[in-house]
C-alpha cells in the first residue's frame, strides 16, 4: 500500500510523494509539493534512526 500525501492541482488524484508527475494525467508536481517529497524522506529517515538507536541502549 503507497502512502498518498498529495493531490494533483490538474485532476485531484492522490500522488505518492515520489515522482514528479502524476500517475494519471502526467501533470508536473508543484514547488511545495516537490519540497514535501524530501521533508517526507527526512522525517522517515529520522524516526527509522530514533527507533534503531532506542533498540541500541536497550540491549
Amino acid at each position: 500500500m503507497a502512502l498518498r500525501f498529495f493531490r494533483c492541482i490538474e485532476c485531484g488524484h492522490r500522488m505518492r510523494a515520489s515522482g514528479a508527475y502524476c500517475g494519471l494525467c502526467h501533470a508536473a508536481k508543484t514547488r511545495p509539493q516537490q519540497f514535501g517529497e524530501g521533508l517526507v524522506f527526512a522525517v522517515t529517515a529520522g524516526l527509522i534512526a530514533v527507533v534503531f538507536a532506542g533498540i541500541v541502549l536497550l540491549l
